[in-house]
């Protein structure tokens, strides 16, 4: 993103139930913590991986990445959400 000198990515695990109307935060080692790139950087790439997710259940993935900006704390963010099959 033009302007921006670091980025961070934030990944939670989500996990609906049988019987709960909302997703959840599942609490795991390393997910839910804010990564920071190295500066200067024009990708981020991270990756996140789990295994032994109980059954039944739906799973979501959760990614937050505000920008920094050298002008401003934070200039927009973004959200987005991946549903496992």
């Amino acid at each position: 993103m033009a302007g921006t000198d670091r980025m961070w990515m934030r990944f939670d695990l989500l996990q609906r139930t049988p019987g709960q109307a909302e997703y959840e935060p599942v609490r795991l080692p390393a997910w839910g913590v804010w990564q920071r790139s190295q500066p200067g950087r024009t990708a981020f790439i991270y990756t996140r991986k789990v295994q032994s997710l109980r059954a039944p259940g739906a799973y979501r993935a959760r990614v937050r990445s505000p920008q920094r900006v050298r002008s401003a704390s934070i200039s927009r963010s973004r959200r987005r959400r991946a549903t496992t099959g």
